[in-house]
């Protein structure tokens, strides 16, 4: 029974799914990870779980799950209160981005809106393919510059509001 044990084991792929000739898994839908890392000046980070909260990273639930296909469908706050519940403002620094190895090619494509009028938007020209089986960090900018000069950041609430990455920064593609 260990030598079955043991043949069984070694018939799982790095994601625990049955492994094919090829070393992929057969039948079963590809996941995609993906978090929103925030950081504050005074050095807190933390992921967001969806556009209305935020949550430490110390696992991820259904919930969060699902809440994480809501963001990427949805524009992402690219500035946001702290998680320690101070006065502080976090900005959008990385977002991360764990892929399978067999599913849908995965293609990124950030675009940073920092204002609606003038609209300035920031972003790559051509989208990128993320590659399969990987785990990606994209960074972003601290500070945006126009025209040579630093675009400052909002502190209005409503302005603030209007800060975003696109949606649609990560899309599928079979």
């Amino acid at each position: 029974t260990t030598t079955a044990a043991a043949a069984a084991s070694t018939n799982l792929n790095a994601w625990g799914q049955p492994k094919t000739k090829k070393g992929s898994a057969e039948g079963v839908p590809a996941k995609a990870f993906v978090g929103f890392e925030f950081q504050c000046p005074q050095g807190h980070r933390f992921i967001m779980a969806s556009a209305s909260t935020e949550k430490s990273s110390k696992g991820v639930s259904k919930q969060q799950q699902q809440s994480s296909a809501r963001m990427l469908q949805s524009d992402v706050p690219l500035l946001t209160p702290c998680c320690t519940g101070d006065n502080t403002t976090a900005q959008l620094c990385r977002l991360h981005v764990v892929l399978p190895e067999k599913g849908k090619q995965v293609f990124l494509n950030p675009q940073v809106q920092l204002r609606a009028s003038p609209e300035l938007v920031f972003g790559v020209q051509d989208p990128i393919r993320l590659s399969a089986n990987s785990y990606s960090i994209i960074c972003f900018p601290r500070i945006y510059l126009h025209k040579s000069k630093p675009v400052l950041m909002p502190v209005n609430p409503h302005a603030v509001r209007q800060c975003v990455v696109l949606r649609d920064v990560l899309y599928f593609h079979s």
